[in-house]
């Protein structure tokens, strides 16, 4: 699954694979070697078998450099997420790549993140406009403590911040899949093949399916998951028609995971088209063990902006698409969904899927970027976050609730340009069979940004022994940073 980006940036061209700051791994606190995990999460960095958040902070002035940027990295624990025992992460800090600069904005591009190296801690792969290829954060004991920079990816030219990981071949290692370009011709999807070696800055081998050519679409985004349940990672590739003279409308194509990793086919089957939309996020919403397809509609200037956006609900089956479940659509407008839709509600913004409330279904947190509070005052852009449950037929309407600022519990109060919401993640942290709803503010605070943690219950997402934080209380200034507005996963 990706993180949001808000502009397509070429990020990478060259010859061969080539890598630059290059560590080893860390050891474990006294110098003694971790042992290596059997943890498969692909966000535990620190392999304690409970998965971590990464949060960014891309406006943030570093060393001087204004909008260098930085992340941090907040693990999980039996207590669930504690600021206090995070790190910050920025080109600044030492066996990072690289050095601040200005505009870069360090955290905007987090691709995806995995254990890419098989050494049983989950890795964290960025990219950024100013950066040749992409930055992998190398998980250890001690979490994400040094990079290396992949710079050239032989005739492939990664399109956009976009990409997710998965086991697309099923021979057990997790490979990287991402919207690409080859040869600067012809856009579509590429993998890189693990496991990656670290020695030889080389993926195992890489492979590429020219969806412009073949397909009639260039891909902008992909989302992973395994739609069909036979253990292999399948993709969501997304983008616009190349069919007609002009680019038409976006188009989503179910790709289902193959063993074959040559020929023109990029190691994926094309399957079925599904219900479409700008990014997709995948989970299993009503438990029958197949992932199913959220995908959001928000954008500014098009139509779904123009009705409030809304949001494609597909469920996945045995063919990779249920025959079934029927697609489904859900907006402000739709029956027993709080809210009211408006324009340039940007509903759909982000989204994230997780079992709040425990009881063994996929639950929906949907982002309304530009939702006004609900405060007498009516704040202008305050933001807020839907969350819809999951169930045996499906995302449901009953037991729907908003959460904003104003909700019982949560820490500060809704206000103008707070942008509450701006990057959420459904996800359990301390093991209890709940997940926590993790939501960042970039506008709170004159743009300072927040990000808080509300836990989850067997009522769903409560406000109660909810907590915030926002850079400062990893040692960072206050300032204009736009924490919070982006998150892995």
């Amino acid at each position: 699954m990706h993180l949001r980006s808000t502009a397509a940036t070429v990020l990478c061209a060259a010859t061969v694979i080539s890598t630059v700051g290059m560590a080893p791994a860390a050891a474990a606190p006294g110098g003694v070697t971790a042992p290596r995990t059997t943890s498969t999460s692909k966000d535990d960095f620190n392999g304690d078998g409970r998965p971590d958040v990464v949060i960014s902070a891309p406006e943030a002035t570093v060393n001087g450099a204004e909008r260098a940027g930085f992340i941090t990295a907040v693990y999980g624990s039996e207590s669930g997420l504690d600021p206090a025992k995070g790190t910050v992460i920025s080109r600044a800090g030492e066996n990072i790549p690289g050095e601040p600069v200005a505009d870069e904005r360090f955290g905007r591009g987090i691709l995806t993140s995995g254990d890419i190296d098989s050494d049983g801690y989950a890795d964290l792969i960025m990219a950024s406009g100013s950066d040749a290829g992409f930055t992998v954060l190398w998980g250890s004991a001690a979490g994400l403590t040094s990079g290396t920079r992949v710079s050239d990816l032989g005739n492939l030219v990664l399109w956009t911040a976009s990409g997710d990981t998965g086991d697309f071949n099923g021979d057990g290692h997790t490979d990287i899949a991402v919207p690409a370009h080859q040869f600067h011709t012809s856009g579509g999807i590429a993998i890189m093949y693990g496991p990656f070696n670290r020695a030889k800055g080389t993926f195992a081998s890489t492979s590429f399916r020219s969806t412009w050519g073949k397909d009639k679409f260039r891909t902008q985004d992909v989302s992973a998951g395994d739609v069909n349940h036979d253990g292999r990672t399948d993709l969501i590739g997304s983008g616009q028609d190349m069919s007609n003279p002009s680019p038409g409308p976006y188009r989503s194509f179910v790709y289902l995971g193959t063993s074959s990793t040559t020929g023109d086919s990029g190691g994926l089957a094309k399957s079925s088209e599904v219900t479409w939309g700008y990014e997709q996020t995948l989970g299993d919403l009503n438990g029958d063990g197949y992932q199913d397809v959220v995908a959001n509609m928000h954008k500014d200037g098009y139509t779904e902006s123009r009705t409030g956006g809304w949001i494609n609900v597909t469920y996945g089956g045995p063919k990779g698409l249920s025959t079934t479940l029927k697609p489904r659509k859900y907006s402000q407008a739709t029956a027993g969904v709080p809210g009211i839709a408006e324009k340039n509600d940007w509903w759909g913004y982000d989204v994230s899927i997780g079992d709040t409330d425990g009881d063994g279904f996929g639950d929906l947190a949907v982002t309304a970027l530009n939702e006004t509070g609900t405060d007498p005052a009516r704040t202008s852009l305050a933001g807020a976050v839907t969350i819809l449950r999951g169930s045996a037929s499906g995302v449901t309407t009953e037991g729907a609730e908003v959460i904003t600022q104003n909700t019982a519990g949560v820490p500060s109060a809704s206000e103008n340009n707070d942008h509450f919401g701006s990057a959420i993640r459904l996800v359990d942290t301390n093991g209890d069979g709940r997940s926590e709803l993790v939501a960042g503010g970039r506008g709170e605070d004159g743009f300072t940004g927040r990000a808080w943690i509300l836990p989850g219950s067997p009522a769903g997402v409560t406000g109660s022994g909810s907590v915030s934080f926002n850079g400062t209380a990893f040692g960072m200034p206050k300032g204009r940073a736009w924490y919070g507005a982006y998150m892995n996963g």
